[in-house]
């Protein structure tokens, strides 16, 4: 019976006010289906070869059919791993620091339009934490990244 309690414990954590997984999680379904978008676009075959893949082999194949280049790919890979972590460790809880470094690498790799990258990483610069960030600027994150994907 105890481990039962302890499962359900770490179950109701997770439902407990998290600024990070239900944005995160969210921003990476968009993603993906942008991802498939461009793919389709490009070469249908592979798209509909992949309709029923993962991220990975979509993220793979948007790389190997030159829709994202290799700086690009290695922020949504970034992005995959931690989509991962939020549904295989329901304990899961990022850093400031890892949430620092995805933003500084997706600065560098995406074209920040209206600057949400900028202003989502000045307000986690200035957070004690991800439970103290404004919600609105990481959700610019996504954002500025699928902005970036739709373009030809």
């Amino acid at each position: 019976m105890s481990d039962l309690f302890d499962e359900m414990e770490i179950y109701y954590e997770t439902l407990n006010d998290r600024p990070d997984i239900g944005w995160f999680l969210q921003g990476h379904i968009v993603v993906e289906f942008m991802l498939r978008k461009r793919l389709r676009e490009k070469n249908t075959n592979k798209a509909v070869e992949l309709s029923n893949s993962g991220f990975y082999q979509v993220l793979q194949a948007t790389y190997e059919n030159g829709i994202i280049d290799i700086e690009r790919k290695e922020v949504l890979e970034e992005i995959n791993r931690i989509r991962n972590k939020y549904s295989h460790e329901l304990n899961y809880r990022p850093t400031l620091k890892e949430w620092i470094d995805l933003w500084e690498s997706a600065q560098r790799a995406f074209t920040d339009m209206t600057d949400g990258l900028e202003q989502g990483l000045a307000v986690l610069n200035s957070s004690l934490s991800i439970e103290t960030a404004e919600r609105f600027h990481l959700n610019e994150f996504f954002v500025q990244i699928c902005h970036d994907l739709t373009k030809k």
